[in-house]
């Protein structure tokens, strides 16, 4: 009789330990989940700007050739710098496979400053060769 009571004891907390585990690793399973959704949404927001880039890089290039060389040398600058953007982000782009729950959202944070800056950037990036007036607005 003693001894299936202590069976019986060692089943029950077995199976405490058994239920605490699942709960913990259920948790985590929903965290991986919502740092999963939020990584790849992160993911495709680089791969959108690193698009952007690259048909403005075009775009600019594509101007160079009826371009006065003073402005030929504004849009080889912004080209420049646009290049250096898009190496930036991904550099950000691999490094976000491998950030960590504990600086997620700081990572996160500083990435989405840098895509709004850029899609800002490019937004604001302005050449016409309209009647001979050649502009080029940097920030």
């Amino acid at each position: 009789m003693e001894r299936v009571k202590i069976i019986s004891t060692v089943i029950i907390f077995l199976f405490m330990g058994l239920l605490i585990t699942s709960c913990k690793d259920a948790s985590e399973n929903a965290n991986n989940l919502m740092y999963g959704n939020e990584k790849l949404e992160l993911t495709d927001r680089i791969n959108n700007t690193i698009n952007r880039i690259d048909e403005k890089i075009g775009e600019l290039e594509n101007r160079l050739d009826k371009a006065t060389e003073e402005t030929a040398e504004k849009i080889n600058d912004q080209v420049d710098k646009l290049k250096e953007r898009r190496e930036k982000l991904r550099a950000d782009l691999k490094d976000l496979k491998d950030e960590s729950d504990d600086t997620w959202e700081n990572f996160k944070s500083d990435v989405e400053k840098a895509i709004n800056d850029t899609e800002e950037w490019i937004n604001n990036i302005d050449v016409d060769f309209n009647n001979d007036t050649e502009s080029i607005n940097k920030k």
